[in-house]
Order: C-alpha cells, then sequence, then structure tokens
C-alpha cells in the first residue's frame, strides 16, 4: 500500500532509495482530460519548478485522455515533501467537485531511464 509522503507512516524509512538524492512520488486523482504538459505547468504554478527531473503520465491517446495518475521524479526527498504540502488533498487543475489530488511515495524508486529521457 502507498502511503502519503507527508504522514506519519509514509514510508519514507522504508522506500528504496537506490537513485541517490532523486525521488519518486505518485499524484493520483488527477483530472483525466489533463496531458505531460499541463502537469508540468501546473507543477510549476505551485511552486516546484526546477525542483523535479522528470514527469510521466500515461495517457489513452484513443481517448485523448490520461489514467487518472502521474509520476513526478524529485531532486531530492524534500522537494517531494514539499509538493505532498503544496498539492495533496487539493484539486491539480479543473477538476469535477470533491475530486482531490493525492501525492503517496512511488512503490519503487528505481531509474527509469526511458521516462527520464522522454518525459523531462
Amino acid at each position: 500500500m502507498a502511503h502519503a509522503v507527508g504522514s506519519a507512516d509514509s514510508g519514507l524509512e522504508e522506500a528504496e532509495r537506490d537513485v541517490g538524492e532523486e525521488f519518486t512520488v505518485m499524484l493520483r486523482g488527477i483530472a483525466c482530460r489533463l496531458a505531460h504538459e499541463d502537469v508540468k505547468t501546473l507543477l510549476d504554478a505551485a511552486g516546484l519548478r526546477g525542483k523535479f527531473s522528470s514527469i510521466y503520465v500515461p495517457c489513452v491517446a484513443a481517448q485523448r485522455s490520461n489514467l487518472g495518475y502521474g509520476f513526478v521524479r524529485f531532486r531530492s526527498e524534500a522537494y517531494a515533501r514539499e509538493c505532498h504540502d503544496l498539492i495533496h488533498g487539493r484539486p491539480l487543475g479543473p477538476s469535477g467537485p470533491g475530486k482531490v489530488c493525492e501525492v503517496v511515495v512511488a512503490r519503487r524508486q528505481e531509474k527509469c531511464p526511458a521516462m527520464a529521457k522522454r518525459h523531462r
């Protein structure tokens, strides 16, 4: 089970950290109409510009929508915590009533060269 980055039982102590200082979180509950660039723009506007190295938002091309979640690799765990403080429990972009974003620790903290290369 994934935990919120900023919660007391966040799992940060147990998170695998084979990527040095970088730390990946999963954003759950994002509006399905948001594309990769939209998520990047919203993170930048929230004050996180320059604090992450890559974003991956899986999409269904035929439907022109994402799957409701995405991954962000932050340059440090402290930046991931800042993301949690700024975004967790709030809507990320235009969403339906009651839809809020959850910021949780990604289960695996491993390098994904394809993600890093394609989604900066």
